[in-house]
């Protein structure tokens, strides 16, 4: 593999980043900055060395800033595991390194370590031990390579175990800046943004970071708050919300940050001690003694009297299995940090062998597997961490747990130390839970119920200097009948909030005498309330489970459940809400006969909505959108009307596409209407109303889709549609136009008879103007035969789209009448239209409104109407019966000729026609 391009990919130009202002400039730091300057160019490689958050990665981008003016040489970061990366066979890494420290050689550029500590160990393998250390050794022994690093003072005590590598640098000491330094800064920070901070507020800023984040010193914990308070003012700005940055306000964004309840952070915020006692033994049912010393703890914490170097609580539960020491800490991480997930658990039983400390705190050979102790500390340290069991743990990590609760900090085998200032250990033992079951013997907690246990059985497993660096030992003893029974009371009210029990709204009522069976016959002193757990899960929920999934039981109901023969026995017992409930979801039935209930409106009214979209994407609502802008921009322009042809083509395009869009938009409305409406939970009456609505919208939904996809722009034109006998007359021309007309008519069309005949073998014609008239009518064009008994007649249908511009034309035959019609219409005159398909209009109007009318209608006919010789139903007198060719539909009531029926087969002739297609 080929590695050119590796210094440009795995390193970053911090001195180009300086140059575009990426990087932000240190205050108070240019003594520090000067003596690294001169350092590096007399080529001394340097490390930087200061507590963590005194702000020596700071002090590195203002020497990139002094670089970039100077302009001698460059400064790249590099993190050594990159070396590392995308590197799998025996001697890559050495050539991937070669390119990046030969390209930094050739700049003359300085290299930023970023993790000089990993140095020592990058490289290394089971089948050869040189590292990234050996590889550069000669290039900083000669000053090749320069390189700048920086590290914390326990970092570098790990590095003394290889003085060589120390040998290569000159240290440089970064001492925390003085405390109005930091204020300045703070302020500063806030100064160059658009909010603006109390003095009371800053100070109270940095009060809480110097209280609950002592482990960083200088000005980084400060200005990481201080962006966390404006990134807050931000968020709420975004919504709105523009609130003074003041010393209350600091505090809630603290509060969020860290989890910290609002109680330990504000001065203002007390609570009583029996308020807090009072919560814990809501949780925590029967130990009164171990609930003490937690109280006792919190107000040390609450009062800033803890010991600042060490954790804010060390306990070693002691007692037998299943009386509350989890839960107890589970509610403590709860109470003080806001949530149960605040809480490491370790189960040492995972812990026996020799390799638990690396599984703690990081394997040095594998650098990438996770730390299970160190790395969830690092990025939360408010937690509560807890050692199950930790007899079964190996020694090693007692080791581990001595150098914890001493320092209040644990060292991993690669970097800083990690710091567990402000979290609660607590420990957890089974060591001598059968000298609880005794009469008291050995030294006892003050507390209700006491310690049984005594000194000698803890330090027959315990080394004495572990036992002395807990600030509390408390024994939980075994719990009493009564306490056992609360407990499953709690459990029981903890269940009873589940999903299943919630989203049904059910009431659940257990008596007491079922509690009482399930603890005499569930408990056992040898297993504690776990054992409960599973009876309660046994013989109470799985019969509720059973009952719910056999039996509908309305929202609002009562499921009690009794004793009845030692069995548990449920009964459902209605209440006001349920009655209603059970009446309101009554089906109602709409003006057509279904029968709905408020579920189905709802799933209806849900997949209308779903129907609508779709719609919207398949008639293109988007482009349609985008197009009318286009069609607007057009009409403003000057010269719009310079050809009055194009311009009246532009209005009818603008006309058409703003009546779909209209019509999507009402849609949706009438669908977002009705979905709000159900969401009320409307009465019965309304319930009604509803569904006949919905039943409505769906109709409109069906029919917008029908006519936006089905038929499509198109087909939107008005129809002229001629009824004209083949060979001799036929009765079948007399129903077609009342047939076309009534139809026309119920579809709230406008209809205009040009041509009512004056003899059986004259046409008829009319213009049925509505949108999608054509669409609907085209596929009536064709052959209709009529049969009674053995008289055949036959009527051709001939339709033409009303789609192009009036024009000149020239008349012949033209004169006034006054006839009446073969339907009994008034017959006012009469004009043929020359060269038209012999297009005749004879009608009631007068001959100047039939002269304009021809102009209207004549070149849309000459082009469109074509005759059609494909037979398209048949009509059978005696008996009666409607044959449909295109559907092969037969059918034999009357009423199909009717217009809403008749609307019916229109429909289905277009799905058809589609199929077809």
């Amino acid at each position: 593999m080929a590695y050119e391009q590796a210094y440009n990919n795995e390193t970053r130009d911090l001195v180009q980043l300086a140059r575009k202002n990426k990087l932000i400039k240190p205050q108070f730091r240019d003594d520090v900055i000067g003596k690294v300057w001169d350092a590096l160019q007399k080529r001394k490689s340097v490390l930087l060395v200061g507590v963590p958050g005194v702000g020596k990665s700071a002090i590195v981008h203002g020497l990139a800033h002094q670089l970039a003016q100077q302009k001698k040489m460059g400064l790249r970061e590099l993190a050594t595991q990159t070396v590392m990366r995308d590197t799998k066979y025996l001697g890559e890494w050495q050539t991937k390194a070669g390119v990046i420290f030969g390209s930094a050689k050739k700049e003359k550029s300085i290299l930023y370590v970023l993790d000089i500590w990993n140095i020592t160990s990058v490289g290394v393998s089971s089948s050869d031990p040189s590292n990234l250390f050996d590889f550069i050794l000669q290039d900083l022994q000669s000053k090749r390579l320069v390189l700048l690093a920086e590290a914390s003072p326990d970092v570098v005590d790990e590095m003394r175990k290889h003085p060589l590598l120390l040998n290569q640098f000159e240290e440089i000491q970064v001492e925390p800046l003085q405390a109005e330094q930091i204020r300045q800064l703070a302020q500063q920070a806030f100064d160059g943004s658009r909010f603006d901070i109390e003095a009371a507020a800053c100070q109270r800023l940095l009060d809480l970071c110097d209280r609950f984040l002592p482990a960083s010193q200088g000005p980084g914990p400060v200005l990481n708050f201080a962006h966390q308070v404006m990134d807050y003012c931000e968020q709420k700005a975004d919504i709105g919300e523009h609130e003074s940055i003041s010393p209350q306000f600091v505090e809630k964004v603290f509060t969020i940050y860290t989890g910290l309840p609002a109680f330990v952070i504000s001065r203002d915020e007390t609570k009583s001690i029996r308020e807090i006692r009072d919560w814990f033994r809501e949780r925590v049912i029967g130990q009164d003694g171990a609930i003490e010393a937690v109280v006792e703890t919190i107000a040390l914490f609450k009062a800033g009297l803890q010991d600042p170097s060490r954790p804010l609580g060390a306990f070693l539960f002691v007692g037998p299995t299943g009386v509350g020491k989890t839960e107890l800490a589970k509610a403590l991480a709860v109470f003080l940090f806001g949530s149960a997930s605040r809480l490491l658990r370790f189960d040492m039983s995972e812990f026996k062998d020799y390799y638990a400390f690396q599984m703690m705190l990081g394997d040095p050979g594998n650098p990438n597997k996770q730390a299970r102790l160190l790395d969830p500390v690092r990025s939360q340290p408010f937690q509560v961490i807890l050692f199950d069991e930790i007899e079964k743990g190996h020694p090693n990590a007692w080791d581990i747990l001595l150098q914890l609760l001493d320092e209040g900090q644990v060292s991993p085998p690669k970097g800083p130390k990690v710091n567990f200032r402000n979290t609660i250990v607590i420990v957890t033992s089974n060591v001598g839970a059968r000298d609880a079951q005794r009469p008291p013997m050995g030294f006892t907690q003050n507390g209700q119920g006491g310690s049984n246990i005594s000194i000698e059985s803890l330090e027959t497993e315990f080394r004495p200097e572990l036992l002395n660096r807990f600030q509390h030992i408390v024994s939980f003893h075994p719990l009493a009948p009564e306490q056992v029974k609360s407990i499953a009371r709690k459990e029981l009210r903890q269940i009873l909030t589940r999903e299943g029990i919630t989203s049904r709204n059910l009431i659940v009522e257990v008596e007491d005498d079922v509690l009482q069976h399930v603890v005499d016959t569930g408990y056992d002193q040898r297993y504690g309330a776990r054992a409960l757990k599973r009876q309660i899960q046994q013989q109470v929920i799985l019969p509720f489970a059973t009952y719910l999934m056999e039996h509908a039981v309305e929202p609002g109901a009562l499921l009690k459940m009794s004793l009845l023969h030692g069995r548990p026995r449920i009964q459902v017992k209605q209440t006001s809400q349920s009655v209603e409930f059970r009446q309101q979801n009554e089906p109602v039935t709409s003006g057509k006969g279904k029968r709905y209930r408020l579920a189905d409106l709802k799933q209806g009214a849900q997949d209308m909505a779903a129907q609508l979209q779709r719609l919207r994407e398949q008639v293109g609502e988007e482009h349609l959108i985008a197009r009318l802008d286009e069609l607007d921009q057009a009409r403003q322009r000057a010269d719009f009307w310079s050809d009055p042809v194009a311009a009246h083509r532009v209005i009818l395009e603008t006309d058409d596409i703003g009546g779909q869009l209209d019509r999507l938009a009402g849609l949706a409305n009438r669908v977002a209407d009705m979905r709000a409406l159900l969401e009320t939970d409307p009465g019965r009456e309304v319930l009604v109303r509803s569904a006949e609505a919905c039943e409505r919208l769906q109709e409109q939904l069906a029919t917008a889709q029908l006519e936006m996809v089905g038929l499509g722009s198109d087909q939107r034109w008005d129809a002229l549609l001629e009824l004209r006998p083949v060979g001799q007359s036929s009765p079948l021309q007399q129903t077609l136009f009342e047939l076309y007309q009534g139809w026309a008519k119920q579809r709230r069309y406008e209809v205009k008879v040009l041509a009512e005949p004056m003899t059986e073998s004259e046409p008829a014609l009319l213009w049925v103007k509505g949108p999608y008239a054509y669409g609907y009518l085209c596929g009536e064009q064709g052959l209709h035969r009529f049969r009674d008994g053995e008289q055949h007649s036959v009527v051709r249908v001939s339709v033409a789209a009303l789609n192009q511009e009036a024009g000149e034309e020239r008349f012949m035959n033209h004169r006034a009448l006054k006839q009446v019609g073969c339907y009994g219409g008034r017959i006012r005159s009469r004009l043929e239209v020359q060269d038209c398909r012999g297009l005749v209009l004879q009608n009631e109007d007068s001959l100047a409104e039939n002269r304009e009318t021809a102009l209207a209608v004549a070149s849309s006919w000459r082009l469109g109407a074509v005759a059609q010789d494909e037979l398209v139903r048949r009509y059978d007198a005696d008996p009666f019966l409607v044959r449909d060719y295109l559907t092969r539909s037969t059918v034999g009531k009357k009423d199909v000729l009717k217009p809403k029926r008749f609307h019916l087969l229109l429909e289905r002739r277009i799905r058809e026609r589609g199929a077809l297609h």
